[in-house]
Parts: structure tokens; sequence; C-alpha cells
């Protein structure tokens, strides 16, 4: 009995430092474990918000390509409508440009879009638009 008085103290506060150790170690995987579910959340939320500004860069992208590619369209149109006008005889010497100048004028485009379009003087195209103009276009 002796014996086991002596071996009981000795035995019950090794299994109370086990018990201790393992409740610590328990209590810091618990922590860990938090830590890693909040970063795991962070990093999941960080890989959103790159996919949605990824996403906002490509739709970017697209309307100025597209802008892009308006703007060349209008240059080229610009470009033939500019080559014809130099090709063609001047307006005084074509009948036909006073007839479309007065449709055009009818149809209700303004004087610059007439001059464009017949490469008559805006001061005439303006003529046109006060004797023969329509409601004007919006």
């Amino acid at each position: 009995m002796n014996l086991a008085l002596t071996i009981l103290p000795a035995f019950l506060a090794a299994a109370l430092s086990a018990g201790g150790v393992f409740f610590y170690l328990l209590r810091r995987e618990r922590l860990w474990q938090a830590r890693y579910d909040g970063l795991s959340a962070r990093i999941n939320e960080i890989n959103l918000d790159m996919i949605k500004q990824a996403a906002g860069a490509m739709q970017l992208f697209q309307q100025t390509d597209t802008k892009a590619d308006n703007i060349a369209r209008e240059l080229q149109s610009d470009m033939k409508l500019l080559e014809m006008q130099m090709r063609a005889p001047p307006a005084r010497e074509v009948p036909d440009t006073l007839d479309l100048a007065i449709r055009l004028a009818k149809d209700g485009e303004s004087a610059n879009e007439i001059s464009r379009k017949t490469s008559l003087s805006e001061d005439i195209a303006g003529s046109i638009i006060a004797i023969h103009g329509g409601a004007p276009k919006r």
C-alpha cells in the first residue's frame, strides 16, 4: 500500500499533465483550423474580386476595340467620300448634285452634312435648306 501511495500521486500528475497537453493541443488545433478557415475564405474573396476585375477589364477592352473599329469604319467612309469628291468634277458641273442637296435638305440634313455629301459650299447648302429644308434631324 505504501508503494501505491507513492506511485498514485506520480501517476495522477502524469495523467493530468498528459490530459493538459492533449487539451492544449486540441485547443491549438482548433485555433489553427479557425485561422485556416478565415484565410481560405479571404483567398476565395480575393479570387472572386480578381475574376470580377478581369471580367471588367475584358469588357473595357472589348468596348475600346468596338470604338476603334467604329472610328476606323468612319475614317474609311470619309476617305472613300473624299476620294470620290476629288475624282468627281466640280459640283457646278454635275446637275444631279443640286437635286441631291435639295433631297438632303428636305430630309432635314444640316448644311455641314449637305456640303460634305455634295461638295457644295456650306453657304450654298444653307441657301438650299432655307428654300427647301424640312424639319432638322434629331
